[in-house]
């Protein structure tokens, strides 16, 4: 049988509504702070919703050309500027590294929804012949993959994923696979999402997803909160780097954390309704992979939506899974801060689980202003914690009965 590989982080770059930078990201999650707030980038009079989870003072151009930008929706404008910062970060050597083995798997769940709105707006009011030529390039979900690819010349395994809101989490666990049996030795994974656009939120809001706090936006998003009604939209892009350990070691690499297990699972019961059964199976296919006990986790990052149903099941897969020892975990849902990314939430997540392990510190829930009483954990509320990490959990699900579970090792 062959020897898995161990894998590490040694890379990390992000797009977010609380800053553009792994660092200001972070500074902003620990501190609590929110990064909703009312929608700039188009009117909402013709809408419901008015606020949402912008990415604020991003320009591409700090990144790539005025002449590529244009070509390239802007989900791929985040997923590119979070790739770049990621390889930066990793302090590769681009000139020497052996690109036949560096891939890149980073997925977004809506892809180009903006443009593909402008696109039909502007062939039903004007013609045929004015449809833009790069509307297919710009749009399609393996672009940043791609792009990133032709930039640096990386000519490994190069692919996208889509999953639902479990689409980067996905990623990083099919690039953990595929360095542990010799695929690559580096592969940059994540997921980003531009889906703030009149059509998602109209479409969100439509199945009863979305908070309707408009005069309340910045105390919108309320995981296990007991006056919670549902998630508030978010955008940006979260990227990282996974490498094979002794290829790490060998070039003297900055080390995260290592990537110890992963599971994925699917319900098979129904399209919206998560089931129980399902996430707990994920949870406990990751930890037979990681080969550690439930009872060694002590943060867990959760998917934490703030829907009345997702929370509650969410508490109740943890219970189910840990037992008793789920009241000593220390849980909590950024996503209180950022809003949901949808298919790059688990991208910027997973960036600050693995900071949550550098810094041995639990970023807070927000908004927990009475805690729902059949949501009874330790939800981390409203005030960071400083507390002994040594392995921590990021879990997602998502539409489709989609699962995904990631653990990682303090190193």
């Amino acid at each position: 049988m062959l020897k898995k590989r161990r894998i590490v982080i040694t890379g990390l770059g992000c797009i977010s509504p609380v800053g553009n930078s792994v660092k200001k990201m972070w500074n902003s999650i620990k501190k609590g702070k929110s990064g909703i707030n009312i929608i700039k980038k188009f009117d909402t009079s013709l809408i419901p919703i008015k606020f949402a989870g912008e990415v604020k003072n991003f320009n591409i151009n700090n990144y790539i050309s005025v002449k590529n930008s244009r070509c390239i929706d802007r989900f791929v404008h985040f997923g590119i500027a979070s790739g770049i910062q990621a390889i930066k970060n990793s302090n590769l050597d681009i000139l020497n590294i052996d690109k036949n083995r560096v891939g890149i798997i980073i997925g977004s769940g809506f892809g180009g929804i903006s443009i593909f709105e402008k696109t039909y707006k502007n062939f039903l009011f004007n013609n045929f012949y004015k449809i833009n030529p790069f509307f297919i390039t710009s749009s399609i979900i393996n672009m940043i993959s791609a792009n990133l690819s032709i930039k640096y010349g990386f000519k490994g395994p190069n692919l996208s994923i889509t999953n639902g809101c479990t689409t980067a989490l996905h990623c990083i666990g099919l690039a953990f696979r595929m360095i542990q049996y010799g695929d690559a030795d580096i592969i940059i994974a994540g997921g980003s999402e531009a889906s703030i656009t009149p059509l998602c939120i109209s479409s969100f809001f439509s199945i009863g997803a979305l908070s309707k706090r408009n005069n309340d936006y910045k105390t919108a998003s309320r995981p296990w909160d007991k006056n919670r009604d549902g998630f508030v939209l978010g955008e940006g892009s979260g990227v990282m780097i996974l490498e094979e350990y002794e290829h790490a070691k060998l070039r003297n690499a900055k080390i995260y954390a290592e990537l110890l297990g992963f599971g994925m699972t699917n319900d098979a019961f129904h399209i919206t309704n998560p089931k129980i059964e399902g996430l707990v199976n994920s949870i406990n296919l990751a930890l037979l992979d990681a080969n550690i006990n439930s009872c060694d986790i002590q943060y867990i990052n959760a998917h934490g939506t703030s829907t009345k149903i997702g929370d509650k099941k969410e508490t109740d897969v943890i219970k189910m899974v840990f037992k008793k020892y789920a009241y000593d975990i220390i849980i909590n849902s950024t996503k209180s801060m950022t809003g949901h990314l949808l298919g790059a939430s688990a991208g910027i997540e997973s960036i600050i689980t693995v900071l949550a392990l550098y810094y041995q510190i639990s970023p807070p829930t927000i908004n927990i202003f009475s805690q729902d009483k059949e949501c009874d954990l330790d939800y981390c509320a409203n005030k960071f914690r400083k507390l002994k990490i040594n392995f921590a959990m990021k879990n997602s699900w998502g539409f489709g009965g989609v699962n995904g579970t990631l653990i990682f090792k303090k190193i």
